[in-house]
């Protein structure tokens, strides 16, 4: 998983370091066996560990890398600080922690229902009005997470520490939530839908029929997903057409038109996401 994307390259080794510590009472009689899992771990992602080239689109996205951008407000703070001797201040506006802050609020954003649910992050990843679950499914995964503490608690602590480990990648970017960066959060969100689910029907009352209550649940999942095929056929190309960069193509060839009635350069900006592909 490390070479389909950046995040994994942090949260896969993280993960399987969560799943040794879950189960070292069956490693500890496999030495040789974990050993050998080990090796074959190293093995597979030594190419990557020791090309820095492979990791080189991931490092330009982090928020350390954008430097001026995250420290703007705090150097001018900082200098309001050193001119007045404030210390308390030279401390709070001091770039550690800065960065701490950032990665704390991006972190945490991850778990902000209006990102999760109703607005989500990058026009791109999700059509207008929707986020990465459906709202059907929010009390179905708060009821999954009510009894798989209750009745499986090392399932219990294996999925939580999926969800807690999912962001630590995500975070470290400049802008955040980003939902391709912690795409590895929806399977769990899945399972505990479906956990919540399956509890709803042995939680039942005699006099409620499984049919009926099926019923009713796929009906609420039916116009969830209506809703969200109206969204994303009817209005996700009107509204994100600036995200997924219309009318970039368009003004080269219209600057292309006048390369041989001009003697004037032609200059494009480059701070919409890298235009100058388009000319290239």
């Amino acid at each position: 998983s490390c070479y389909t994307y950046h995040s994994q390259k942090l949260f896969t080794p993280l993960l399987f370091l969560t799943i040794l510590i879950l189960t070292k009472d069956f490693w500890l009689k496999k030495k040789s066996l974990i050993i050998g899992i080990l090796s074959f771990f190293l093995l597979c992602n030594i190419f990557w560990i020791i090309d820095s080239r492979t990791t080189a689109r991931g490092r330009s996205v982090l928020f350390t890398s954008n430097q001026t951008q995250i420290l703007a407000k705090s150097s001018q703070e900082l200098i309001y600080d050193n001119s007045h001797n404030n210390v308390l201040g030279k401390l709070l506006h001091n770039r550690r922690v800065v960065y701490a802050t950032k990665y704390a609020s991006n972190y945490l954003s991850h778990f902000d229902l209006n990102y999760l649910i109703t607005k989500g992050d990058n026009p791109r990843h999700h059509p207008p009005g929707m986020g990465n679950i459906y709202l059907i499914s929010l009390p179905f995964i708060a009821l999954g997470v009510l009894f798989i503490w209750k009745r499986q608690r090392k399932a219990a602590i294996m999925i939580t520490s999926w969800i807690l480990l999912a962001p630590i990648a995500s975070s470290l970017a400049v802008d955040a939530p980003n939902a391709s960066r912690s795409l590895v959060f929806l399977p769990m969100w899945d399972i505990l839908a479906a956990v919540g689910i399956y509890t709803l029907f042995e939680w039942r009352n005699s006099w409620v029929k499984p049919q009926l209550l099926a019923g009713v649940i796929t009906i609420l999942y039916l116009f969830n997903f209506i809703f969200y095929i109206h969204n994303y056929f009817g209005h996700t190309d009107l509204a994100t057409a600036y995200d997924w960069q219309y009318g970039y193509r368009e003004s080269v060839i219209y600057a292309h038109s006048y390369q041989d009635r001009t003697n004037k350069a032609i200059f494009f900006s480059g701070s919409f996401e890298q235009p100058y592909i388009f000319y290239l």
